[in-house]
């Protein structure tokens, strides 16, 4: 395979060099310069171009990385021709509003806060410079190498996608945004023909030329471990492509001396007692109790600089941990939060309702209206949460009970929520169950156009060998298209598949009729954890 891709590349060099400008064809009039040059000149190129995109594909499906349970795609191949080359300046760019100014490598991670913002046309002349942006910018936030020129092979494709849509040059922005344990590319833009079908988990690329004019698409959402497709009126249309550090993983951690549980403290830890709260959950605790992110000390603390999370732990006068809880904030009103986890092995209930208790009072100065928890213990104190709901999944064969908890901490406001006919009933049992104050606005399909391919997002949860899938972007194909994400995780050996809708969407609640032929009952309503409310789907047996 590997001559193959060399043969391809000098091929592609030829055809880069045969290529004419405008100006050296002549021309009746500018617009019959424009399409020859389109059509004719760069037909060979454009060939080129997807010839090395097929076959680099080829090789990274033989070359057995692309797991599906892993979530996401490894590629070995050498990013792109352009890095190999050197064309990229090994600098850091600060590139705002197209001005661009040199900093030193080397920036302090407090110091990285800033956004970094470019802003040109969908034009392939500009191509080394988003290059050279997405490549700089990401170091600059933390990004290893190897992760850095995968996230520049992602933006790489995705640019020259814009550009293949678009006749003439049309403004788009990217934005570098730091997220402390990842780098955060947003593509915005505005007026192009954009059918993101290429996204979806079970996307395949067919030898046709409209195939091919997609496969750079596929292949920057496998070169990320995160993405995610916005449409708002204001702020236009586009792409998250999210990569994240690599972290190692845990290792399970059990302290020798057992903390006085008289008169323990409750409070943020510093660095090193974070990582080692994170190691002793691992070592007291089944995997299917704390989420995934808890799975790597360093992240955690990355994700704690970040405010994406919050910690406190529970110490005696002597420093030694006695066990600790976690949260996020979720939604637009909602705090999500995890245990409490205890180390000690008397005292234990006494231990996990001072940290809820503790947890209770730092998050009540919040402006959140709602408490969560998914991961609760066994040392959850009773009459702090009520609960929503259960679903059981199945764990190595066997059904174990997974426990959704809310509580307010403030007197519900109330929302508009949009339902089908199909589920209101339902919603309006669980709202009625648990005082919520809801308006319901009914939605229906009534024959408008719709885009012609959907997009499903899938989140997987490893430990619970689970998978949470969610609208992305509305298509006539979503019946479909959702069948074929079933077939494709059942054949993986995935045990558990949810479906998850935001109800402040209504094209999100317009999909039911398709969730519903597809085999899912609605299960659990999540309060404030989007727009507005989350409902769960479950998946019949």
């Amino acid at each position: 395979m590997g001559h193959i891709l060399a043969e391809l590349r000098r091929k592609r060099k030829e055809a880069d060099k045969k290529v004419m400008t405008n100006d050296q064809i002549p021309m009746t009039n500018e617009k019959d310069n424009d399409q020859y040059t389109n059509n004719q000149l760069n037909k060979e190129k454009d060939r080129m171009d997807c010839m090395y995109h097929l076959w680099s594909l080829i090789i990274v499906c033989i070359s057995g990385h692309w797991n599906l349970i892993i979530g996401h795609w490894l590629f070995l191949f050498p990013v792109n021709k352009r890095l190999q080359e050197g064309r990229i300046p090994d600098i850091n760019h600060k590139v705002v509003a197209g001005k661009v100014s040199v900093t030193p490598l080397g920036v302090a991670m407090q110091d990285r806060k800033g956004d970094i913002v470019l802003s040109v046309g969908t034009d392939m002349k500009f191509l080394p410079l988003v290059l050279s942006f997405t490549e700089s910018s990401s170091r600059i936030f933390g990004l290893e190498d190897r992760d850095a020129l995968k996230l520049t092979l992602a933006s790489e494709e995705m640019f020259a996608y814009l550009c293949g849509m678009t006749g003439e040059a049309r403004p788009v922005t990217l934005t570098m945004e730091n997220g402390f344990y990842c780098a955060l590319l947003r593509f915005a833009f505005d007026n192009i023909d954009f059918d993101p079908r290429a996204f979806n988990l079970t996307a395949s690329v067919s030898p046709d030329e409209e195939g091919l004019g997609e496969m750079g698409l596929l292949i920057a959402s496998r070169s990320v471990d995160r993405m995610s497709i916005f449409h708002d009126p204001l702020e236009g249309t586009g792409i998250y492509l999210i990569k994240e550090k690599t972290y190692p993983e845990v290792e399970p951690w059990k302290s020798e001396e057992a903390p006085d549980c008289e008169g323990l403290s409750y409070g943020p830890p510093d660095v090193e007692d974070l990582k080692m709260f994170v190691r002793s959950i691992a070592g007291r605790y089944d995997p299917f109790v704390y989420p995934q992110d808890l799975r790597y000390p360093g992240k955690v603390v990355d994700m704690v600089a970040s405010g994406e999370y919050g910690v406190l732990t529970a110490t005696d006068t002597k420093g030694r941990m006695a066990g600790g809880m976690t949260w996020r904030s979720t939604g637009t009103s909602t705090i999500e939060c995890y245990g409490p986890y205890v180390f000690v092995e008397e005292g234990r209930q006494e231990v996990g309702e001072g940290l809820v208790m503790a947890l209770i009072s730092t998050v009540a100065r919040s402006e959140a209206i709602c408490l969560m928890n998914r991961y609760p213990t066994a040392e959850l104190p009773p009459g702090y949460f009520e609960k929503l709901g259960t679903i059981d999944f199945v764990l190595k064969g066997e059904r174990k009970p997974w426990d959704f908890l809310f509580r307010e901490l403030k007197e519900d406001p109330g929302c508009r929520v949009y339902a089908h006919a199909g589920m209101e009933d339902f919603l309006k049992t669980r709202y009625k169950r648990h005082f919520l104050a809801r308006e319901i606005v009914p939605v229906k399909y009534e024959g408008e156009r719709q885009n012609p391919h959907s997009v499903f997002g899938a989140r997987f949860q490893h430990s619970q060998n689970l998978v949470v899938l969610s609208p992305l972007w509305d298509g006539a194909d979503a019946r479909e298209n959702l069948a074929r994400h079933i077939e494709v995780l059942r054949a993986e050996g995935i045990a558990n598949i949810l479906f998850r809708i935001d109800l402040g969407y209504g094209w999100h609640a317009r999909l039911y009729p398709v969730i519903e032929a597809n085999g899912f009952v609605p299960s659990i309503v999540i309060p404030y954890q989007g727009k507005a409310d989350w409902l769960f789907f479950t998946l019949r047996d």
